[in-house]
């Protein structure tokens, strides 16, 4: 049992790895969205499901409310 969760870490470990090394080298969109995806599969090797990290899809955006990052008072 530990020896096959080692072995898993290794290899989503190396996968992350090769596929971070191709990014640098191309700096391509796709080939860094690869790389973070390998990176949360990574994360995940040994989990339950309901505590895995959330796989890439969708939109990643965070939503500020303007009213808590702008200064009180008139603007020009």
């Amino acid at each position: 049992m530990i020896d096959d969760l080692h072995d898993q870490l290794c290899n989503a470990w190396e996968r992350y790895a090769a596929l971070k090394r191709k990014a640098d080298a191309t700096l391509l969109l796709n080939d860094g969205l690869a790389a973070r995806q390998a990176w949360i599969d990574f994360q995940n090797v040994g989990k339950p499901e309901e505590e895995r990290a959330r796989r890439l899809s969708g939109p990643n955006v965070k939503i500020f409310p303007v009213h808590k990052t702008r200064a009180p008072g008139p603007r020009a």
